[in-house]
């Protein structure tokens, strides 16, 4: 069965949507680098934060994000792949830690896996320096959630 809307009808449902995405779309300001080797979840991980009112950069891999951290400080949130080829997620967030002595920025961590995580797996992501951890694939609700969490746990987000 099709419904008929008049275009009074559509431009009211659009108004409300559009009121509604405007509304999550400005939720967030944080300053986000996501570490990933699968061009498929960047894009994927971008749209989602974009989403959420997040200004994103993105990295390849492990020496590609190193770099860019030591290039721009103001990073708020990490999310980093735990596996990748180049240098693994466990080590470029050791590098980012140490780094992040010399340059007094800190920002939150958080593991990437496509695993499921174990008791190991978590303690392995806390000891590298991570802050915390999500399992691929990831779930805007989820990335909301971790945002939310950091914003309210720590304080850590300067912008939100």
């Amino acid at each position: 069965m099709v419904e008929n809307f008049d275009d009074k009808e559509i431009g009211k449902k659009y108004d409300a949507i559009c009121s509604a995405i405007k509304k999550i779309s400005n939720k967030f300001k944080a300053r986000i680098l996501v570490v990933d080797d699968n061009e498929i979840n960047l894009e994927v991980a971008v749209g989602m934060l974009e989403l959420l009112g997040c200004d994103v950069d993105t990295a390849s891999g492990g020496e590609e994000a190193i770099r860019k951290f030591e290039e721009n400080e103001n990073y708020d949130i990490v999310f980093m792949d735990i596996m990748m080829p180049d240098i693994d997620g466990f080590k470029t967030t050791e590098s980012i830690r140490e780094m992040s002595k010399r340059k007094r920025k800190n920002p939150v961590i958080i593991g990437l896996s496509a695993n499921i995580f174990g008791k190991d797996d978590i303690e392995k992501c806390l000891t590298s320096g991570m802050n915390d951890c999500i399992v691929k694939p990831v779930k805007s609700v989820i990335l909301e959630t971790r945002l939310q969490k950091w914003k309210l746990q720590n304080g850590l987000l300067k912008n939100l």
